[in-house]
């Protein structure tokens, strides 16, 4: 008998410890609960989710400065102002708290495009062959596009020429450069103190800001077997896709311009490129033939390249 009772006592005390382990308490369950954070930062006019996760109950949210940082009754967090808040989760009798600080948002502020264009000033630069317009950015902040339109005129007021050039991506403080050609007699009949430059400036292109990229494009430039021409490489060393504008300048023995060329190309991540600029060049005779040399002594390249986030 007493052996029986002894087997029982054994059989009950394992079978109290297997529904002990099979049978997790409602504390041991609650207590599996938690927060997916427990800090988070997040700018202003962004969004972050909070979840409780280990539960299918009901959630309530709330936040201690709705001023700063609201939540939905998903969990979802907005970023108001910058400041500090607290989102607090409330499953039943249990509470879960998480820390939100917002900062300021990172985008440039929109300034009147009115604004922008006044504090861009431009000049006119007379070569053989045209004229170079330039526009120097004095706002405090980059313009993502610059149309010039202008008007060249001779000392006596008379229109030689009319027309826009676009500048994309200029940097504050900066200074970028276009050529308009004309023929010779043309360019030699401008008066660069008559002309007239207005334009329009944009802060943003499609609700982005362009990101200048110069130091991510190299530019090599290879001599051509025809004397009109100048090989150039263009190589995008970034995984972004960037627009690219080059400018060459060439110069005689004086340091004068006698001619400027320049081209433009879209470049993807790591792509190269292989372009061809257009030369000065002059005719040479002899008593038999005539052949043709360069005309230039010297050049100089300027390059530009921006992108923008997707």
């Amino acid at each position: 008998m007493k052996t029986c009772k002894k087997n029982m006592a054994i059989v009950l005390s394992f079978v109290l410890a297997a529904a002990s382990i099979a049978m997790p308490s409602t504390e041991s369950k609650a207590a599996k609960m938690k927060l997916n954070k427990s800090s988070v930062t997040v700018a202003v006019g962004k969004k972050v989710s909070l979840k409780v996760k280990g539960t299918t109950k009901k959630v309530r949210w709330t936040t201690s400065k709705k001023a700063i940082a609201s939540v939905s009754k998903k969990g979802v967090v907005t970023g108001k102002k910058a400041g500090k808040a607290t989102i607090t989760a409330k499953v039943g009798a249990k509470k879960f708290r998480c820390k939100v600080t917002v900062k300021k948002s990172s985008k440039v502020k929109n300034v009147s495009t009115t604004k922008l264009a006044s504090k861009c000033s431009f000049t006119v630069k007379k070569y053989k062959k045209g004229v170079l317009l330039s526009v120097k950015n004095n706002n405090s902040q980059m313009v993502d596009e610059v149309k010039a339109n202008y008007i060249l005129k001779t000392s006596s007021g008379v229109v030689v020429e009319t027309g826009n050039v676009y500048f994309y991506s200029v940097g504050a403080g900066n200074t970028l450069e276009k050529p308009i050609y004309l023929t010779e007699n043309e360019a030699s009949s401008v008066d660069t103190s008559k002309c007239i430059v207005s334009c329009t400036a944009e802060q943003n292109y499609n609700n982005k800001h362009y990101i200048n990229v110069n130091k991510s494009v190299s530019v090599s430039v290879l001599e051509a077997t025809d004397v009109s021409q100048l090989g150039c490489s263009l190589k995008n060393n970034s995984s972004k896709d960037v627009s690219v504008t080059v400018c060459i300048y060439y110069y005689d023995n004086a340091g004068s311009i006698v001619d400027v060329d320049f081209l433009s190309e879209s470049l993807s991540g790591k792509q190269q490129s292989f372009r061809n600029f257009s030369a000065p060049y002059v005719m040479q005779e002899t008593e038999d033939s005539y052949f043709y040399v360069k005309g230039y002594t010297n050049y100089k390249i300027a390059v530009h390249a921006y992108t923008y986030p997707k």
